[in-house]
């Protein structure tokens, strides 16, 4: 604003972008803003789906502690974000080394990996039903081939969380595979010769050489599989939903459970606030590090 005589003159110059920005503005608001508030607010009352409710303080959050389905979610949580970030990681690394080198038809593996980061949840969560449903599904047929008895995936506790510990996996791993393999390509060819004619092994070459390029890499696909696993609603929902007995229930899906078929909005809001901290902690060392790395 300028002052021109006594009075306050909106400089006109601000007008334009305002107005540009003002639907943006608005429709963040209305999409993220509003409705993380209104979950924060619901976790302190005792809202059902139908009716506002009334403030109760910490009740939900002491309740959610206290309850043992919150504990088992936890146990499985941990699991499925452990098993996921590892497998993900370990299986993308090893593709990716072996897609860096010179195998035949190099460019074809390179496209086909990206088939399980690129099939929508859906499509490939079906297949996988398809897969294992039945004690003669292709993979009981396999099993039985070969002497085995048939496997219950989808009502076996045990079997069901493995079932989607390997979903989750082949889901990911293409994700890294590509991440590490980028970095791979601007590693400097020259150190690998100079450290070959140094008399230098595969290992000492790998752990001296490469492993510190791609630390960085490591880091932030590390993080962001931490994010992914541990925030997944869709691949647990449409493959299990959350069972047998509660065997694959994560946060999220209890959390929907809480609100949806339980009717308790209070208790599924506090829970998903307990979630949200510990993404935007994960989230918020993601960027410190990604800071770290361009500095």
């Amino acid at each position: 604003m300028e002052r021109i005589g006594g009075k306050r003159i909106v400089n006109r110059k601000w007008v334009l972008p305002l107005v540009f920005i003002l639907p943006s503005l608005l429709f963040v608001l209305l999409v993220n803003i509003y409705p993380l508030l209104s979950g924060i607010a619901y976790s302190f009352t005792n809202k059902k789906l139908l009716g506002s409710g009334t403030f109760i303080g910490l009740k939900n959050y002491t309740d959610v502690f206290a309850s043992e389905d919150f504990k088992k979610s936890i146990g499985f949580t941990l699991t499925f974000s452990i098993s996921g970030v590892l497998g993900s990681f370990v299986f993308g690394l090893l593709a990716a080394l072996l897609l860096n080198t010179n195998i035949p038809a190099r460019s074809f593996f390179r496209s086909a990996m990206l088939l399980p980061w690129i099939v929508p949840s859906v499509v490939s969560v079906t297949c996988w039903r398809w897969m294992v449903l039945k004690d003669t599904s292709i993979i009981n047929a396999i099993i039985t081939a070969f002497g085995g008895d048939p496997i219950y995936f989808l009502s076996d506790q045990k079997w069901a969380v493995v079932l989607v510990c390997a979903l989750k996996i082949w889901k990911n791993f293409p994700f890294v595979a590509v991440s590490i393999l980028a970095a791979l390509q601007g590693v400097n060819r020259n150190l690998f010769e100079a450290a070959r004619l140094d008399g230098a092994n595969s290992w000492q070459v790998f752990w001296n050489i490469t492993w510190p390029h791609l630390i960085p890499v490591a880091t932030t696909t590390t993080i962001l599989l931490c994010i992914w696993c541990f925030n997944d609603f869709e691949n647990l929902f449409l493959l299990t939903q959350g069972g047998p007995m509660n065997a694959t229930t994560n946060i999220v899906i209890l959390a929907y459970n809480y609100a949806f078929t339980k009717n308790s909005v209070g208790k599924a809001s506090a829970m998903a606030i307990l979630q949200l901290i510990v993404v935007l902690t994960f989230s918020l060392i993601s960027m410190r590090n990604q800071k770290q790395v361009e500095e």
